[in-house]
């Protein structure tokens, strides 16, 4: 109670220790209210560089949400900014999902192989580009999901 997650500020990043969550079905969701969102790719969270493993953040004009899961995409979309928004992607099988403030935007096919295991970064620049400002509220990253649990989670996140 009374707290709100973390501020970035542009320079700010956290690195977690190997989660071992993407390995086959899961769920990543996260509250965020950007102050601003640069052009270039900015990274709201990744698991493996340059988009090959799983990457949530913009795909180069700033105004925008992208997914990447084991590098395959879908177009991007259009998101503000000074706005608190939900945001969550979701691999089952071969089908990688993004959601926009509890609204389904994108459907996907990607690879059903195996993420590698090592740290995921929260708000850090991908490869030289510009890093996260703004307030990440929170962070769910969910292995072994079902279609279930994934209403349960994007339920919770529309609370937070």
């Amino acid at each position: 109670a009374g707290r709100d997650g973390a501020t970035f500020d542009g320079t700010k990043r956290l690195t977690t220790p190997s989660l071992g969550a993407y390995a086959a079905d899961f769920f990543v969701g996260m509250v965020i209210t950007p102050a601003t969102l640069a052009a270039g790719y900015v990274r709201f969270l990744e698991r493996a560089p340059s988009g090959g493993g799983v990457y949530i953040g913009t795909a180069g004009s700033g105004s925008e949400v992208v997914a990447f899961v084991s590098g395959a995409a879908p177009p991007s979309t259009a998101m503000s900014t000074g706005a608190k928004h939900s945001i969550a992607v979701e691999r089952r099988g071969t089908t990688g999902r993004l959601y926009l403030d509890g609204a389904l935007v994108q459907t996907w096919t990607v690879p059903a192989t195996a993420v590698p295991d090592a740290a995921t970064v929260i708000g850090g620049p991908d490869g030289a580009g510009p890093s996260y400002d703004g307030v990440i509220h929170e962070v769910v990253i969910a292995k072994d999901v079902s279609a279930g649990d994934v209403t349960n989670l994007l339920s919770y996140l529309a609370t937070v």
